[in-house]
């Protein structure tokens, strides 16, 4: 009975209620708004006049036309304020459906009914848009899972977008790495996560290309949430069916507990004759390198040249600061000892020194025992064989034996000695 009495109200003119001009001042603004494209303001101005007359054929065809414009049905998945919009309309255009189905067929009637047809390819009611959005999340958000049924990992669509969001997991449910892809193919900023949910890894993924590759600064963790490294990549290239990352720039390192632990600089790829090619490591360190242990103490130093080679000084330490190795790179194909080179025992006492030809070539040659006393000494020639005379002697500093090296062979008069330097016996090879 009230929806018979609702409907006859519906189609009746504006009563003397109606006809105030507030009232159609109201109605007039909500037109305006309509023309406009402002169709919230309509629906907002079609209460006004409403709450101060009865609704009419024409206030309730504005109203679904507003709402027509308003609802998306592309944005209806999990958009509650989507599907408000569709029960609304759907509402309201039944209504009208039913109230004019006795009345000279118009255009209007035509667009309500064709707008009614258009509905029916959208969920029923509330129980069928939840379904159906549990449906089209497993459509467009495809989820694998462990063999135990924990979530590994999950893709979610972007509208309007070629790339994907994914998300991968531990099977403690832990969140493992969250980023985006094109296909396969990481794109753009990324983070990486530890077990224990502490940030791994976070910085960005080139998208310029087939391959995929980190780019730019990146930043690695402990799982204790200290910073590992800090390292800029400048290129990616894709050489025997590897996709390498080349490190350019400063590079950083760190302990667990917070210490500097290395530092230095890398420099661009190697390119060959043969193409594009690149040092073992894939990257190339120049200028000044140092490492430290982990109670600062400065462990190595190091200096390379701007082919990527050992050139210049080059220093050990042991923990509590005392030099370890010290000597010079260089040569004419680089990175080779040349010169004098030292290396210590802990206590400080010399334990050798080497001398170099500025080829590289072992040369001089001294062997010491920890209590500073000389083991070995002599020399070697171009081909690194033991060369002309050599002497060994006891830890009291006693000779031991003595004689000559040919090619790296024992030759001629050997002489063998006791610790109190007696005689022992003579060979001659």
């Amino acid at each position: 009975m009230k929806k018979t009495i609702f409907l006859l109200l519906l189609f009746m003119a504006f009563g003397s209620q109606a006809q105030d001009a507030v009232t159609l001042l109201k109605f007039e603004e909500a037109e305006k708004a309509f023309n406009s494209g402002d169709f919230k303001t309509v629906l907002e101005k079609l209460d006004e006049v409403e709450a101060m007359a009865q609704p009419t054929s024409k206030t309730l065809y504005l109203r679904i036309a507003s709402l027509n414009h308003l609802f998306d049905g592309e944005k209806l998945y999990n958009n509650p304020e989507q599907y408000g919009l569709l029960e609304g309309l759907r509402n309201h255009v039944n209504t009208y459906l039913e109230a004019m189905a006795n009345y000279e067929l118009d255009d209007r009637f035509r667009e309500v009914y064709q707008i009614g047809e258009n509905l029916k390819k959208y969920p029923k009611d509330r129980a069928a848009w939840e379904k159906w959005n549990q449906e089209e999340d497993n459509r467009r958000n495809p989820k694998e899972y462990y063999p135990s049924g924990a979530l590994k990992s999950i893709t979610k669509t972007k509208e309007g977008s070629n790339t994907v969001a994914w998300q991968a997991y531990y099977e403690n449910g832990q969140l493992k790495e969250e980023g985006e892809k094109i296909g396969e193919k990481k794109v753009g900023p990324w983070k990486h996560y530890h077990e224990n949910g502490q940030l791994a890894a976070q910085g960005t993924y080139w998208d310029g290309g087939k391959i995929t590759g980190k780019i730019g600064r990146w930043y690695y963790y402990y799982d204790n949430g200290t910073t590992k490294e800090a390292v800029n990549y400048r290129s990616v290239s894709y050489t025997d069916g590897t996709v390498r990352s080349h490190l350019w720039g400063q590079y950083l390192s760190w302990y667990k507990n917070g210490q500097l632990k290395e530092e230095g600089t890398f420099e661009k790829e190697i390119e060959t004759l043969f193409g594009t090619g690149y040092n073992e490591g894939n990257n190339r360190k120049v200028g000044k390198w140092s490492e430290y242990y982990e109670n600062g103490q400065l462990k190595t130093y190091q200096e390379y040249d701007e082919y990527g080679y050992h050139a210049g000084l080059y220093k050990s330490y042991f923990e509590d600061g005392v030099v370890k190795t010290s000597g010079q790179y260089g040569g004419y194909h680089g990175s080779l000892p040349v010169g004098e080179w030292k290396t210590y025992y802990e206590n400080g006492n010399l334990k050798s020194l080497k001398a170099y030809s500025k080829d590289g070539y072992k040369a001089k040659w001294e062997l010491y025992y920890p209590n500073g006393t000389i083991k070995e000494s002599g020399r070697y020639n171009y081909k690194d064989n033991k060369e002309g005379n050599w002497e060994v002697y006891h830890p009291n500093g006693q000779l031991k034996e003595e004689g000559k090296y040919k090619y790296g062979n024992k030759h001629g008069k050997w002489s063998y000695y006791d610790q109190n330097g007696n005689l022992i016996k003579e060979e001659k090879l």
